[in-house]
């Protein structure tokens, strides 16, 4: 499951993403949402989410801020950013700060749905490589050195839906 958080200001915004989304379907997991930045970065340090859809500005810590801060403690996630205001430069900061998306508010909930989708299965298939990894590591073996046999293993196991095999 990909665990998402949601960070802002507007209750109606986080109560709309919480309740629109049908978050099961996607594989998906709201593990909490906050009111501002620094609440978001507590709960991020305790939550350890895939994925953060942020405002970009809050009072106490605005969205730019927190992403920053994430990086900053390695808090390994994506992020999504929402926000009101269409100037490019919020755009920018954002995108330099590691954003996977940026989207104008008010979000259509389809156009956030078709966002999270794309971004928790390319987190899926990052997964999956790292695990594939970790599989030829605990073989033995080093990347680009094993055997043909372990070569059809894996790809046999990967395309069946298995990601470590011994």
């Amino acid at each position: 499951m990909i665990k998402v958080l949601v960070i802002d200001d507007e209750y109606f915004v986080r109560l709309g993403i919480r309740e629109t989304i049908d978050w099961e379907s996607m594989g998906v997991t709201l593990v909490g949402d906050a009111d501002n930045g620094e609440a978001g970065l507590q709960l991020a340090r305790e939550t350890e989410p895939d994925v953060v859809i942020t405002d970009i500005r809050m009072p106490t810590m605005d969205g730019l801020e927190f992403m920053r801060r994430c990086r900053e403690e390695g808090i390994a996630c994506e992020f999504i950013v929402l926000s009101a205001h269409e100037e490019f430069d919020y755009a920018k900061i954002a995108m330099q700060q590691g954003a996977s998306d940026y989207l104008l508010k008010p979000v259509e909930d389809q156009e956030l749905a078709r966002v999270l989708m794309a971004l928790g299965q390319k987190l899926r298939e990052t997964r999956d490589r790292f695990r594939a990894g970790e599989a030829v590591r605990a073989a033995g073996t080093a990347p680009g050195r094993i055997s043909h046999e372990q070569k059809s293993r894996l790809l046999s196991d990967a395309c069946n839906g298995i990601t470590a095999s011994t």
